[in-house]
């Protein structure tokens, strides 16, 4: 089966074939998670470099900090924003 047989709109890929068939990643962004770790730093999201062919593979090349406030994050479920900066604790995790 192939895109053509599916109405698609939006990011993304119609089937996983069309993903195979498309250049390869350069960076991919990972929620960088400090809980439990003993690291009292805000967590982080991670640009990391995944091109073989770069001198920087397999590094983190940017960071972006998370929110310190919950108040708009829709895990929290309806409960009240935890005090804590870290993003595991928007989801109820100690």
């Amino acid at each position: 089966m192939t895109s053509e047989h599916h109405a698609h709109s939006g990011p993304g890929f119609a089937t996983p074939a069309d993903a195979m068939r498309a250049p390869r990643e350069e960076v991919v962004y990972v929620a960088a998670l400090h809980t439990g770790t003993g690291v009292e730093e805000p967590d982080f999201l991670a640009t990391v470099d995944v091109d073989p062919g770069s001198g920087t593979y397999g590094s983190i090349v940017a960071r972006t900090p998370m929110p310190a406030s919950a108040t708009s994050c829709t895990t929290t479920a309806g409960r009240p924003a935890p005090a804590r900066s870290t993003a595991a604790s928007w989801s109820g995790a100690t």
